[in-house]
């Protein structure tokens, strides 16, 4: 079964058909981690792994994926903008506007050697990869 936030929800946040609840306007870390990543065409791109934090703002900076179509799996991440996904709430999943072809050259690192996601460097290149801006604090 495919995660989603309605399954990955332990506190029944979303369980009410009533309107009431956080989402999707405000939705729990917990429920987004281990969802799938898609693009328009339908097909899925990865999970997300984990969220990277800006801490100053509380802003979330950028979504940490596992990629089904690389084929090193396993072993290389993908740190996405958080600004380049969008969330489906009828499907119940993320959507990235990206083809797979252009997703298999995205940048990947090591799952042991991070990058140093503060770098505006790296930052300035990732974003413009996936055509997002960064609005990091100076």
């Amino acid at each position: 079964m495919e995660a989603t936030y309605v399954t990955q929800d332990k506190f029944g946040m979303y369980a009410g058909t009533d309107g009431q609840g956080p989402g999707p306007g405000i939705m729990g870390a917990g429920t987004l981690i281990g969802n799938s990543v898609y693009n328009a065409h339908g097909e899925h791109l990865g999970d997300i792994e984990e969220f990277m934090v800006e801490m100053t703002s509380g802003t979330i900076r950028y979504a940490v994926l596992s990629a089904l179509a690389d084929a090193q799996a396993g072993t290389h991440l993908l740190a996405v903008p958080f600004a380049a996904l969008m969330l489906d709430g009828n499907r119940h999943r993320f959507v990235l506007h990206i083809t797979r072809d252009a997703f298999r050259d995205a940048p990947r690192f090591d799952t042991a050697h991070w990058p140093s996601m503060a770098d505006p460097t790296w930052a300035q290149e990732l974003h413009r990869f996936y055509g997002t801006t960064s609005s990091a604090p100076p």
